[in-house]
C-alpha cells in the first residue's frame, strides 16, 4: 500500500471517530464551543509536540499565523454549527447533506477565485447531489426530528464555513513546508476561538451547562483532540506524498459512514432502506464532483 492511500484512509477513520465523538456531546448538550474548543487544544498541544520534534519552530512567519488564524476561525464556526445541527436533526441527515454541500461551495469558489471549469462528471454530481436533501426532507422526517428546518440552515451554513476553511488550508499547504507546524497553529486559534465564543456565549436553554471542568466533558475532548489531530495531519500527509487531491478527498469523505452506523447502533438513530439509498446517492455524487 502507498503511504498517501494509506495516509488518506487513516484521515477517514479518525475523522468518523472524531465526528461520533462530536454526535455524543451533541447527545449530551455540551456547549460547541467548549467541546470543539478543548478537542482543538488537544489537538494543538499534539501538533506543537510532534513539530518540535520533527519540524522545529523556524517556518513560523506572519503570513503563516495569518493564513491559520483564518483557517481556525473557519473550522471552529463550521465545526459548532454542524455540532449544533445534531442537536435538532439525525446523524442520517446532517452528514450526507453536509459532505455535498461543502464540496459544492469547493466548486463554486473554484470557479469564482481560480477560474476553474466544471467538467460534464461534476455537473451530473451536483445533480444527483442535488436529490439527496430532497429525499431526505419529507413531512415526517419533519415529526420525527427536534427541529428539522433549523437543523438544515445550520448544515448549509457548516458547509460554506468548511468549504472556506478547505480553500484557506489548500492555499497554506502551497506556501508553507511545515506541515504539522500548520496543523498545530491552526488547531491553536481554533481552541482560542473556541475559548472567545464560549466566554461570550448567550443563555441557550438547549446546552446542557456542565462545569468547563467537568470530567466525561474533558474525556471526551481529550478522545476528539487526538481523532482531530490524527485527520487532519493524516489528509496533509497524504497530500505531500503524492495523492490526488480529487482522490484522497473522495477517500477521506467516506468517513460519513462511521458515525451514521455507530449513531443507528448506539442511539438507535432512525434508519430504513431509503437513508440507506440516500447515504449511497451522496457518496456517489462526492465522487462525481472530484
Amino acid at each position: 500500500m502507498e503511504l498517501w492511500l494509506f495516509f488518506a484512509l487513516v484521515s477517514a477513520v479518525a475523522a468518523g471517530l472524531l465526528a461520533f465523538a462530536q454526535k455524543v456531546s451533541a447527545v449530551r448538550r455540551y456547549n460547541s464551543s467548549l467541546f470543539n474548543g478543548y478537542s482543538a487544544g488537544i489537538a494543538s498541544i499534539i501538533g506543537l509536540f510532534v513539530a518540535g520534534i520533527y519540524e522545529g519552530f523556524d517556518a513560523i512567519t506572519w503570513p503563516l499565523v495569518v493564513i491559520a488564524l483564518l483557517s481556525g476561525v473557519a473550522s471552529l464556526l463550521s465545526t459548532n454549527l454542524r455540532v449544533d445541527s445534531l442537536k435538532h436533526i439525525d446523524t442520517t441527515i446532517s452528514l450526507p447533506i453536509h459532505k455535498f454541500i461543502s464540496p459544492l461551495f469547493v466548486l463554486i469558489f473554484g470557479i469564482i477565485l481560480f477560474n476553474e471549469h466544471l467538467t460534464a462528471l461534476e455537473w451530473l454530481g451536483i445533480i444527483v447531489g442535488m436529490f439527496v436533501p430532497l429525499l431526505l426532507i419529507n413531512k415526517t422526517e419533519k415529526i420525527r426530528q427536534s427541529n428539522l428546518h433549523k437543523g438544515l440552515v445550520l448544515v448549509v451554513v457548516s458547509g460554506l464555513l468548511s468549504a472556506i476553511a478547505f480553500v484557506v488550508n489548500k492555499y497554506g499547504t502551497e506556501l508553507f513546508t511545515s506541515v504539522i507546524l500548520f496543523v498545530a497553529i491552526v488547531q491553536a486559534f481554533m481552541a482560542l476561538s473556541g475559548a472567545v465564543l464560549y466566554k461570550n456565549r448567550r443563555p441557550n436553554e438547549i446546552d446542557n451547562h456542565v462545569h468547563i471542568y467537568n470530567y466525561k466533558l474533558l474525556k471526551l475532548a481529550f478522545w476528539g483532540g487526538i481523532a482531530q489531530f490524527i485527520s487532519f495531519a493524516s489528509i496533509m500527509l497524504a497530500l505531500i506524498y503524492g495523492g490526488a487531491l480529487a482522490v484522497v478527498y473522495t477517500i477521506q469523505s467516506l468517513y460519513i459512514v462511521i458515525p451514521i452506523v455507530l449513531s443507528i447502533i448506539f442511539f438507535r438513530e432512525h434508519w430504513d432502506a431509503k437513508k440507506v439509498f440516500v447515504i449511497g446517492l451522496s457518496l456517489v455524487a462526492i465522487s462525481l464532483m472530484q
